[in-house]
């Protein structure tokens, strides 16, 4: 993915949500849109971590498939299950891997 095209978008979102004419899950939405076709990949999602360590919890705020946007759902991961994950996202600000069905901090 072009590196230009991508700031391109950023820029042009930023200007979109300054004038009112685009809200945050609609510039997620064209951001995710715009990942997941120069990836190549199935889904792309937006979540929010929040809390302290012991106690944080993420959710899920979009995500959007070939079909467009699916809705959030309540989809919550609580530390408990995923501190190790967690831990990585806090630490790297990312967290990759190939598979996400077999990665163990994921199962």
């Amino acid at each position: 993915m072009p590196v230009d095209q991508f700031y391109a978008l950023l820029s042009q979102l930023a200007a979109e949500l300054d004038r009112g004419a685009l809200d945050e899950l609609g510039a997620m939405a064209r951001i995710a849109e715009h990942v997941r076709e120069r990836l190549a990949c199935s889904r792309v999602s937006f979540w929010l971590l929040a809390g302290q360590a012991g106690e944080r919890k993420m959710r899920r705020v979009l995500a959007q498939d070939a079909e467009g946007p699916a809705p959030a759902g309540s989809v919550v991961l609580r530390d408990a299950t995923f501190s190790d994950y967690f831990d990585v996202l806090v630490r790297q600000g990312s967290y990759v891997c190939p598979d996400t069905l077999l990665d163990p901090r994921l199962s």
